[in-house]
């Protein structure tokens, strides 16, 4: 088992793939200098942005951010980054709007935002679980809030989302089932006959899902801010 895998990390390592392609394919290339991490968590693209200056910002001390502040109202000044990321934290915020505005403000002119959102997923983090977007929705709402869309890509479709629930369902029971393991120890224990498996269902994912693209997991966008209005 490497160093820093959890049971998030197994559990959901068929959507995680998916999310890191997504963000070497269009978040990477198109983020540089100064990059904000809105809702960081346990900021998973930091080690691909070479180069770049990462800052994370988490309402949750647990996740150890570099600032502890809210997405709705960021603490920083106007014109600080190059760039930001946002990604699956707008559909757990009461007002999202909100947070796209701060991001806008915070980048320098010409700067870009890396988001993702889910499209279809059950109820996750609840209470706070409010929305999901089409890519339709997040385009519409980042082009009101001054941004101009470079991309827009979905992630995953309906098989990604069938074989993610299975998935979990059946991680699950091979931690229950090694009960006589402790909690924190037990990854480690079935991580050698989760990950081939995931691995596999992954590769069969990516191909399942070129025919059910309308059912969408995830949005990936990239946008730059416009002219100040």
């Amino acid at each position: 088992m490497k160093a820093g895998l959890d049971s998030n990390d197994l559990k959901f390592y068929i959507g995680k793939r998916l999310f890191r392609r997504a963000f070497r394919r269009h978040g990477k290339p198109r983020l540089s200098g100064t990059v904000l991490d809105v809702g960081s968590g346990t900021a998973p693209y930091g080690s691909e942005l070479n180069g770049c200056r990462l800052v994370t910002v988490e309402r949750e001390l647990r996740f150890r951010p570099a600032v502890v502040g809210s997405a709705a109202l960021l603490p920083f000044a106007a014109r600080t980054f190059d760039g930001a990321i946002c990604t699956e934290v707008l559909e757990h915020l009461p007002e999202p709007e909100a947070c796209l505005a701060e991001i806008r403000r915070v980048l320098k002119p010409g700067g870009r935002v890396y988001v993702t959102t889910p499209m279809t997923w059950y109820l996750h983090y609840e209470p706070h679980d409010y929305f999901r977007f089409t890519p339709h929705g997040l385009k519409y709402l980042l082009e009101k809030h001054g941004f101009g869309v470079l991309v827009s890509e979905p992630i995953g479709g309906l098989a990604a989302v069938i074989v993610m629930v299975a998935f979990e369902k059946f991680y699950n029971m091979l931690f229950k089932l090694v009960f006589f393991v402790p909690k924190a120890a037990r990854p480690g224990v079935i991580a050698p006959i989760i990950i081939p498996i995931a691995w596999v269902l992954a590769q069969v994912t990516a191909m399942l899902d070129l025919f059910g693209k309308r059912w969408i997991f995830s949005v990936c966008l990239v946008a730059q801010k416009g002219a100040e209005g």
